[in-house]
């Protein structure tokens, strides 16, 4: 499995009253998330934390929408 790092625009939310005119949310919020590729499609690209090789198992998987993601970095590791 490849080691990867994903370099993607996640929603954000405010929660609180504010006037429609002087809202600011910010900046773009961009996350870097790192995990084994599992699968890449046109829609998403999905990842996982944990792998257990001894039983063909993994856990702790993250779906990005392929739209946020603006880079995807391979990493070096040893391993399977």
């Amino acid at each position: 499995m490849k080691l990867v790092k994903v370099i993607w625009e996640d929603a954000a939310s405010m929660d609180s009253w504010q006037d429609l005119e002087d809202y600011d949310m910010g900046d773009d919020y961009i996350v870097e998330t790192i995990g084994f590729l599992v699968k890449k499609t046109n829609k998403h690209i999905t990842v996982v934390s944990q792998v257990c090789h001894s039983h063909d198992k993994a856990t702790h998987f993250m779906k990005i929408p392929r739209e946020t993601v603006r880079k995807i970095i391979e990493l070096k590791h040893k391993g399977k």
